[in-house]
């Protein structure tokens, strides 16, 4: 009996983008101060920052992004870039920077190989409330994305999920070697309950 295997979907501008910004921001990671951040300060492991290709922001994702022939309104379209005016007078002009700014910890929320979404601490010694808080927009998001972690849900190889609130929450647990465990960021959403709701979790 001949099998005919199903054509593998060819990803989308934005997937090849959003890829190709987790494996830059993972590779700056293992280069500079975020290195030290997730190793020491977090203590997380080195398997799990690997595995999960936990990344650190430079500021050049878009001089990156170019040299791989994207095109700025490509790289608007993905989120990972914003427009900003910038000059004043008769020199104003539009430009373009990256959307996280340098010195950041960066988590790709991956999926099935593709990243759904990015989401960010800020690791600055300063008051909780003067830190930058903010991810990618819901708009740039993929529509897809439910967790952090989310393949877990999926699928019969886990009859039970541990659910956390952050990122550093659900790899210190991957750091145990505990699998089956994904993250909400933040308080649990409707879209979210539903999901568990729908796994027969909750």
């Amino acid at each position: 009996l001949e099998v005919k295997q199903g054509k593998k979907k060819e990803l989308t501008t934005v997937e090849k983008i959003r890829i190709e910004a987790a494996e830059y921001y993972h590779t700056k990671m293992l280069e500079n101060g975020g290195k030290e951040y997730f190793l020491g300060k977090r203590q997380h492991s080195v398997d799990t920052v690997k595995a999960e290709k936990c990344g650190w922001s430079d500021g050049r994702l878009l001089d990156h992004l170019r040299t791989k022939g994207f095109s700025d309104k490509e790289m608007l379209d993905s989120g990972l870039v914003k427009e900003r005016e910038v000059g004043s007078g008769n020199d104003k002009q539009m430009r373009l920077f990256d959307f996280f700014s340098k010195g950041l910890a960066l988590f790709p929320h991956w999926s099935h190989g593709k990243v759904l979404h990015f989401t960010m601490k800020d690791p600055r010694e300063i008051p909780v409330d003067e830190k930058l808080k903010y991810q990618l927009k819901n708009e740039q998001r993929d529509k897809r994305w439910t967790f952090y972690g989310q393949d877990v849900l999926y699928g019969d190889k886990y009859q039970e999920v541990i659910l956390v609130e952050g990122e550093h929450d659900r790899l210190q647990i991957l750091n145990t070697g505990i699998p089956y465990v994904c993250a909400m960021i933040g308080s649990i959403s409707e879209d979210q309950l539903k999901t568990l709701s729908s796994r027969g979790i909750g």
